[in-house]
Protein backbone atom coordinates (compact mmCIF):
# COMPACT_ATOMS: atom_id res chain seq x y z
CA UNK A 1 0.00 0.00 0.00
CA UNK A 2 0.76 3.16 -0.56
CA UNK A 3 -0.50 6.05 1.08
CA UNK A 4 0.37 9.86 -0.03
CA UNK A 5 -0.57 12.75 2.21
CA UNK A 6 -1.20 13.71 5.87
CA UNK A 7 -3.80 12.26 7.76
CA UNK A 8 -4.26 15.49 9.75
CA UNK A 9 -5.01 17.79 6.50
CA UNK A 10 -2.27 20.07 7.71
CA UNK A 11 -1.02 20.55 4.82
CA UNK A 12 -1.59 19.87 0.81
CA UNK A 13 0.84 17.20 -0.88
CA UNK A 14 1.64 17.24 -4.84
CA UNK A 15 3.38 14.36 -6.25
CA UNK A 16 3.68 12.78 -9.96
CA UNK A 17 4.51 8.95 -10.21
CA UNK A 18 5.36 8.76 -14.06
CA UNK A 19 6.95 5.50 -13.28
CA UNK A 20 5.64 2.29 -13.53
CA UNK A 21 3.63 1.02 -10.70
CA UNK A 22 2.89 -2.20 -9.89
CA UNK A 23 1.86 -4.35 -7.07
CA UNK A 24 -1.08 -6.01 -5.00
CA UNK A 25 -1.41 -2.95 -2.92
CA UNK A 26 -3.60 0.33 -3.02
CA UNK A 27 -2.46 3.92 -3.61
CA UNK A 28 -4.49 5.90 -0.71
CA UNK A 29 -4.96 9.94 -0.85
CA UNK A 30 -5.15 11.32 2.19
CA UNK A 31 -7.20 14.49 2.48
CA UNK A 32 -5.77 17.59 0.47
CA UNK A 33 -3.66 15.21 -1.72
CA UNK A 34 -2.62 16.20 -5.44
CA UNK A 35 -1.37 13.05 -6.93
CA UNK A 36 -0.99 13.06 -11.24
CA UNK A 37 -0.75 9.39 -12.55
CA UNK A 38 1.18 9.26 -16.16
CA UNK A 39 2.75 5.47 -17.18
CA UNK A 40 -0.11 4.00 -19.23
CA UNK A 41 1.16 0.12 -17.84
CA UNK A 42 0.32 0.56 -14.25
CA UNK A 43 -0.68 -2.56 -13.14
CA UNK A 44 -1.05 -2.40 -10.03
CA UNK A 45 -4.74 -4.22 -8.43
CA UNK A 46 -5.14 -3.14 -5.40
CA UNK A 47 -7.17 -0.04 -6.66
CA UNK A 48 -7.01 3.39 -5.77
CA UNK A 49 -8.67 5.63 -2.85
CA UNK A 50 -9.56 9.32 -2.34
CA UNK A 51 -10.87 10.80 0.75
CA UNK A 52 -11.78 13.93 1.45
CA UNK A 53 -10.12 17.07 -0.44
CA UNK A 54 -7.84 14.93 -2.58
CA UNK A 55 -7.22 15.07 -6.50
CA UNK A 56 -6.11 12.50 -8.63
CA UNK A 57 -4.80 13.58 -11.88
CA UNK A 58 -4.94 10.50 -14.44
CA UNK A 59 -2.90 11.57 -17.64
CA UNK A 60 -3.64 8.20 -19.62
CA UNK A 61 -6.62 5.80 -20.25
CA UNK A 62 -4.82 2.52 -17.84
CA UNK A 63 -2.78 4.47 -15.37
CA UNK A 64 -5.10 3.56 -13.15
CA UNK A 65 -4.45 -0.06 -13.39
CA UNK A 66 -7.24 -2.80 -13.08
CA UNK A 67 -7.94 -2.09 -9.75
CA UNK A 68 -11.49 -0.17 -8.34
CA UNK A 69 -11.81 3.30 -7.56
CA UNK A 70 -13.33 4.19 -3.95
CA UNK A 71 -13.81 7.29 -2.22
CA UNK A 72 -14.28 8.16 1.09
CA UNK A 73 -14.62 10.27 4.17
CA UNK A 74 -16.70 12.79 1.74
CA UNK A 75 -14.58 11.46 -1.69
CA UNK A 76 -12.05 13.38 -4.36
CA UNK A 77 -11.81 14.31 -7.36
CA UNK A 78 -10.31 12.80 -10.39
CA UNK A 79 -9.37 14.51 -13.29
CA UNK A 80 -9.13 12.60 -16.59
CA UNK A 81 -7.19 13.92 -19.34
CA UNK A 82 -7.32 10.96 -22.12
CA UNK A 83 -10.22 10.37 -24.12
CA UNK A 84 -10.92 6.63 -23.35
CA UNK A 85 -9.73 6.36 -19.55
CA UNK A 86 -10.76 2.69 -17.86
CA UNK A 87 -11.51 2.08 -14.21
CA UNK A 88 -11.57 -1.14 -12.27
CA UNK A 89 -15.07 -0.19 -11.04
CA UNK A 90 -16.82 2.33 -8.74
CA UNK A 91 -17.12 1.82 -4.94
CA UNK A 92 -18.29 4.46 -2.26
CA UNK A 93 -20.27 4.64 1.17
CA UNK A 94 -23.42 5.16 1.83
CA UNK A 95 -22.02 9.28 2.25
CA UNK A 96 -19.15 9.24 0.40
CA UNK A 97 -19.69 11.37 -2.86
CA UNK A 98 -17.16 11.63 -5.53
CA UNK A 99 -16.78 13.67 -9.09
CA UNK A 100 -15.28 11.72 -11.96
CA UNK A 101 -15.02 14.75 -14.40
CA UNK A 102 -13.80 14.40 -18.31
CA UNK A 103 -11.49 16.48 -20.12
CA UNK A 104 -12.00 15.57 -23.99
CA UNK A 105 -14.95 16.85 -26.04
CA UNK A 106 -15.40 13.38 -27.51
CA UNK A 107 -14.69 10.64 -23.97
CA UNK A 108 -15.61 7.08 -23.10
CA UNK A 109 -15.00 6.04 -19.87
CA UNK A 110 -15.03 2.48 -19.34
CA UNK A 111 -15.65 1.15 -15.65
CA UNK A 112 -14.95 -2.73 -15.09
CA UNK A 113 -17.08 -3.93 -12.58
CA UNK A 114 -16.18 -7.37 -11.69
CA UNK A 115 -18.05 -6.95 -8.36
CA UNK A 116 -21.55 -5.03 -6.61
CA UNK A 117 -20.33 -1.44 -5.74
CA UNK A 118 -22.18 1.76 -5.50
CA UNK A 119 -21.20 5.11 -6.59
CA UNK A 120 -22.10 8.35 -5.54
CA UNK A 121 -21.11 11.59 -7.46
CA UNK A 122 -21.00 13.21 -10.69
CA UNK A 123 -19.33 11.96 -14.19
CA UNK A 124 -19.12 15.24 -16.17
CA UNK A 125 -17.39 16.85 -19.19
CA UNK A 126 -16.52 20.45 -17.86
CA UNK A 127 -16.34 23.73 -20.20
CA UNK A 128 -16.77 22.28 -23.69
CA UNK A 129 -14.06 23.47 -26.08
CA UNK A 130 -15.27 24.41 -29.68
CA UNK A 131 -18.20 22.08 -29.52
CA UNK A 132 -19.57 20.33 -31.91
CA UNK A 133 -22.74 18.15 -32.64
CA UNK A 134 -20.31 15.22 -32.96
CA UNK A 135 -19.39 15.75 -29.32
CA UNK A 136 -20.35 13.19 -27.04
CA UNK A 137 -19.10 11.69 -23.06
CA UNK A 138 -20.60 7.87 -22.93
CA UNK A 139 -20.12 5.80 -19.76
CA UNK A 140 -19.34 2.23 -20.39
CA UNK A 141 -20.29 -0.34 -17.82
CA UNK A 142 -18.38 -3.86 -18.26
CA UNK A 143 -17.93 -6.66 -15.64
CA UNK A 144 -20.74 -8.89 -14.15
CA UNK A 145 -20.92 -6.79 -10.87
CA UNK A 146 -23.77 -4.65 -10.48
CA UNK A 147 -23.36 -0.48 -10.15
CA UNK A 148 -25.81 1.26 -8.34
CA UNK A 149 -25.41 4.68 -9.29
CA UNK A 150 -26.92 6.71 -5.97
CA UNK A 151 -26.83 10.17 -6.23
CA UNK A 152 -25.36 12.33 -8.59
CA UNK A 153 -25.54 13.04 -12.65
CA UNK A 154 -23.61 12.07 -15.90
CA UNK A 155 -23.55 15.68 -17.89
CA UNK A 156 -21.77 18.11 -19.72
CA UNK A 157 -20.98 21.13 -17.21
CA UNK A 158 -20.68 24.97 -18.67
CA UNK A 159 -21.83 23.20 -22.12
CA UNK A 160 -22.53 26.05 -24.29
CA UNK A 161 -25.54 26.42 -26.30
CA UNK A 162 -24.97 26.92 -29.99
CA UNK A 163 -27.47 28.16 -32.26
CA UNK A 164 -25.34 27.38 -35.24
CA UNK A 165 -24.92 23.95 -34.40
CA UNK A 166 -27.09 21.22 -35.88
CA UNK A 167 -27.33 19.34 -32.29
CA UNK A 168 -26.44 19.16 -29.03
CA UNK A 169 -23.56 17.33 -27.19
CA UNK A 170 -24.69 13.44 -26.16
CA UNK A 171 -24.60 11.81 -23.05
CA UNK A 172 -24.87 8.19 -23.20
CA UNK A 173 -24.50 5.31 -20.46
CA UNK A 174 -23.75 1.67 -21.95
CA UNK A 175 -24.29 -0.93 -20.53
CA UNK A 176 -22.47 -4.41 -21.56
CA UNK A 177 -22.80 -6.78 -18.78
CA UNK A 178 -23.76 -7.38 -15.58
CA UNK A 179 -26.62 -4.33 -14.19
CA UNK A 180 -26.63 -0.38 -13.51
CA UNK A 181 -29.17 0.71 -11.10
CA UNK A 182 -30.19 4.20 -11.04
CA UNK A 183 -31.13 5.81 -7.92
CA UNK A 184 -33.30 8.15 -8.16
CA UNK A 185 -31.07 10.84 -7.14
CA UNK A 186 -29.08 10.38 -10.15
CA UNK A 187 -29.93 12.03 -13.48
CA UNK A 188 -28.03 11.64 -17.06
CA UNK A 189 -28.59 15.14 -19.12
CA UNK A 190 -27.29 16.05 -22.56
Amino acid sequence: DLGIGFEDGWSSTTLTLAGLVTGAGELYLHQYSDVTLTNDNNSFTGGTYLSSGSALHVATDHALGPGPLSFGYSGGTVYFGSAAPVVGGLFARENDYGSLKLAMNDAVLTVNQSTDGMFLGEVRADNLANPTHNDSIRLVKNGAGSLLLAQGGLYYYNAPVEATLPGSPQVSLQINQGTVELGRNFYIEN
